[in-house]
């Protein structure tokens, strides 16, 4: 048994892949699908894991799942105009079904959209395209293995020509090494400053937040209301939170934003680093006891501020939400491994 090679958690999901399916690419009715569209498509199916686990399911025993505009922006680097446009694809190529779900007044803002993904539809002309495919990739081959075997003897007759060229591109290089890590040293040091830069003006904009404000409260709230609005802010990481940043940013929207933007850039440098999607929708797992423990983390984090005791207060924040994600996405793989072993 202990040469047993057992499958570990950062190995399985290492190698978790989003499914691409081939009718996408040679089917009439899909390949003019633009290529952000399939993607999306593709985003979009595996988030009906979630619909499972969280029985989302409607009246007529659909499923049906949540992606708001903004957190498909964040995934694809597009712009809101732009995801609405993919969104608006999908629906015209029957791939996709949203359900506007109206205005919530005792919570005053708008309930996220009910979205339906459609199976794809494989007819028998897909199925010869994708056989043709197979058998034209399988003759390929043969077709260059006897290539290969007909010019075996030219690499060895070329072989000496290509190390003494291979010698001379080394010898150009090390001739260039001095000026080049010069060059890379300014490069790395032009990056820090610009980060660190970054940093001092968001610790700035926070301190200036604790003085009075001189800035028109109404504009100002009226600005975090439609940020939270747009953005589904609160239906992600919930109410208590968004209440906490509202009442600590002092009506003022830079601070306000400042706080949601480490958050976030937080969240996704941990699902990025685990290669994890670590929801906080109500409903999952550990839903309740994260959303706390970054609002008691933000509370500590404005303390600290508020006694002078924290010199970057916007790299503080950013460091303290990621190890809240981190505690989470241990917890997760930890989950996985158990329903594995």
């Amino acid at each position: 048994m202990s040469h047993f090679n057992f499958f570990k958690a950062e190995k399985v999901y290492g190698e978790l892949y989003l499914q691409f399916p081939r009718v996408l690419l040679y089917s009439d009715k899909y390949s003019k699908l633009s290529d952000s569209a399939k993607i999306a498509y593709m985003v979009f199916r595996d988030r009906l894991h979630y619909s499972l686990k969280n029985n989302w399911v409607d009246q007529e025993s659909n499923f049906y799942f949540i992606f708001t505009n903004h957190e498909l922006g964040n995934l694809l680097n597009k712009s809101e105009n732009t995801v609405t446009k993919i969104k608006k694809e999908l629906v015209s190529s029957g791939l996709l079904i949203t359900k506007k779900m109206g205005f919530d007044p005792i919570k005053k803002r708008n309930i996220p959209d009910h979205l339906y993904l459609a199976d794809l539809e494989v007819e028998a002309t897909d199925v010869y395209l994708l056989q043709k495919q197979s058998e034209s990739l399988s003759n390929q081959g043969t077709v260059k293995i006897e290539a290969r075997d007909n010019t075996s003897e030219s690499p060895i007759n070329q072989g000496t020509a290509k190390i003494k060229a291979r010698e001379k591109v080394l010898e150009r290089q090390l001739n260039q090494g001095t000026a080049n890590n010069e060059v890379n040293l300014y490069l790395t040091k032009s990056f820090k400053d610009c980060k660190e830069n970054k940093n001092r003006l968001d610790s700035e904009l926070i301190s200036q937040a604790f003085d009075p404000a001189t800035k028109n409260r109404e504009q100002e709230e009226e600005l975090i209301e439609s940020y939270i609005k747009e953005s589904s802010f609160d239906f992600i990481y919930g109410e208590e939170l968004t209440r906490a940043f509202k009442t600590y940013c002092f009506y003022d929207f830079e601070t306000f934003q400042t706080y949601c933007n480490k958050l976030i850039f937080a969240h996704k440098s941990v699902e990025k680093e685990k290669n994890l999607t670590l929801s906080l929708f109500e409903g999952t797992k550990y839903c309740d006891y994260t959303r706390e423990e970054l609002k008691s983390t933000f509370m500590r984090c404005i303390q600290t501020q508020r006694y002078g005791k924290a010199k970057n207060i916007a790299g503080y924040l950013f460091i303290s939400f990621k190890n809240v994600f981190e505690s989470l996405a241990e917890a997760v793989e930890k989950d996985y491994s158990l329903k594995n072993s």
